[in-house]
């Protein structure tokens, strides 16, 4: 047996797709295969650069985690035609990561994350897609009690600091646009029979969510580095959390 696992592959020092494992049975075991269409990161795939595939996992059986994960990675190409052109990419694409050369590029907050980047000078158009995934003791950040009524309830029945999340993008120091993360419920979540066979929603391929920072191109299109900091706040007063995110 084994929990689920978050895992991610990264190309070029940006996640272009972000998963978990189902939460596998006693052996025999289980086998799945999922499709990710990652048309829109052609631009990363058009030069060589190093691919990672980042799956962390726990093997200790005095826990009773004994499973073990056998995984193959393979990518399809399909050329354009007339009949079926080719998709629409940016030009360029520029990681917000912690730049690893050989582990996962995904980054912990908090502390907040900052890196500095410098755009095209030709720039008409920019977004930021971001990933957001709770964990430890964010993972069911929605069940949360605000805190002026946590100190109500009886001890180790909820976590403080509220059921709201917000994760915000800003350029240096200001807030360029924020996202409101969907609750994903891994395969072993609250219920885990409830999600075999069909997962929940995003638990096998994370939903990302999308920034237009299209207003602040007159800004980042002067060919200097800018600061790109990465945060996520609670609804509360000092808008505190219980555990990191990434």
């Amino acid at each position: 047996t084994q929990f689920d696992r978050l895992s991610s592959v990264t190309l070029h020092n940006v996640e272009i797709w972000r998963t978990s494992t189902p939460e596998p049975s006693a052996l025999p075991g289980i086998i799945w295969t999922f499709i990710k269409d990652v048309s829109k990161y052609v631009p990363l795939f058009a030069t060589s650069g190093t691919l990672i595939l980042d799956l962390d996992n726990i093997v200790d059986p005095s826990q009773g985690l004994t499973g073990e994960y056998d995984v193959t990675l393979s990518a399809t190409f399909f050329a354009s035609s007339a009949k079926h052109p080719p998709a629409k990419t940016a030009n360029a694409i520029i990681p917000i990561s912690n730049l690893s050369p050989n582990t996962a590029n995904h980054v912990s907050v908090p502390p907040a994350f900052s890196i500095n980047q410098t755009f095209p000078i030709n720039t008409i158009e920019a977004y930021a897609e971001l990933y957001a995934s709770g964990n430890g003791n964010e993972e069911f950040w929605y069940f949360n009690v605000a805190n002026q009524f946590f100190n109500d309830l009886p001890a180790g029945f909820a976590l403080p600091d509220g059921p709201f999340r917000e994760v915000r993008l800003l350029v240096d120091g200001q807030v360029a646009g924020v996202a409101y993360p969907y609750p994903v419920f891994f395969t072993g979540a609250i219920t885990p029979p409830a999600w075999r066979p069909i997962t929940s929603y995003g638990a096998l391929d994370q939903p990302t969510y999308f920034i237009d920072l299209t207003p602040f191109v007159p800004i980042l299109a002067n060919g200097k580095p800018h600061n790109l900091t990465i945060d996520v706040v609670s609804g509360e007063t000092n808008h505190t959390i219980n555990d990191n995110w990434y």
